[in-house]
């Protein structure tokens, strides 16, 4: 009844007022500036917020945290089934091509059929750059002792929930950069809160949260229309206008 109730007041209540925000004409972040083409932080941003409240209310599963001479320790829980979680990656991997590709909104011509095409290989790039990005960089973390097919997924995932803000606005090579560097982004921000004793077993707060907040700001970088990698002198503040909205969903979607 909890995950039911949570499910219809963040559906119902808390998402629609952020997707208004930026993805209306009127919305204040549209007018502001604020560009999130499939949602890295209109729609990721806003579940990983949400799951991060969750993990902090809910508190760390029995044994997952010890203490040893006044410093935490990490204790290993096993995944229960590392085929469904290969699995459930494939299944929004292909899920992902129809979400972002879907949100150019129409196919009626020429230049909509191009939009989605190159949404869609963007996203695809972003993927795979993440997916082999994050096996690698896991693999440093233990001296290449161990390739961690799940840090893979969530790098896969995470490549393909930052590239959402820009995916039909980047180049090829700017997707595979926006992808590997989000993927690798993920593993170190899961990394990162488990030593602050937060307890996530799906990494939904890396994967969406931190990889959502990340394509949002890169959009402010690699965009052809405006990036600051072109040097377009609107550039920094179309990195203000980003990093503003990616405030307002945070903090709109905590609260």
């Amino acid at each position: 009844y909890a995950y039911i109730c949570y499910c219809i007041f963040l559906t119902g209540f808390v998402y629609p007022i952020v997707t208004h925000w930026g993805w209306t004409s009127t919305g204040y972040l549209t007018t502001l500036g604020y560009v999130d083409f499939a949602g890295s932080g209109l729609v990721h941003c806003v579940g990983g917020t949400a799951s991060l409240v969750g993990v902090i209310i809910l508190g760390p599963r029995k044994g997952r945290f010890s203490f040893e001479n006044g410093r935490r320790v990490v204790n290993e829980i096993p995944r229960h089934s590392v085929p469904f979680v290969v699995l459930g990656t494939f299944i929004l991997f292909f899920g992902f091509l129809a979400f972002n590709g879907g949100s150019v909104l129409n196919i009626a011509s020429t230049a909509d059929a191009v939009a989605v095409m190159k949404s869609v290989i963007n996203t695809i790039i972003a993927g795979a750059a993440g997916c082999i990005f994050s096996l690698f960089f896991s693999a440093t973390l233990t001296k290449y002792s161990k390739y961690s097919l799940i840090d893979a997924c969530c790098g896969c995932l995470g490549g393909m929930v930052a590239i959402c803000a820009s995916a039909n606005d980047v180049e090829i090579w700017a997707a595979l950069i926006i992808g590997g560097l989000a993927g690798i982004w993920t593993i170190y921000f899961a990394s990162l809160m488990q030593k602050m004793g937060l307890d996530d077993p799906v990494d939904a707060v890396a994967v969406h949260l931190a990889g959502g907040a990340f394509g949002v700001i890169m959009q402010a970088f690699f965009s052809k229309s405006y990036g600051i990698f072109y040097g377009n002198s609107d550039g920094g503040r179309q990195l203000g206008y980003q990093v503003a909205g990616l405030c307002a969903i945070v903090g709109w979607t905590a609260v």
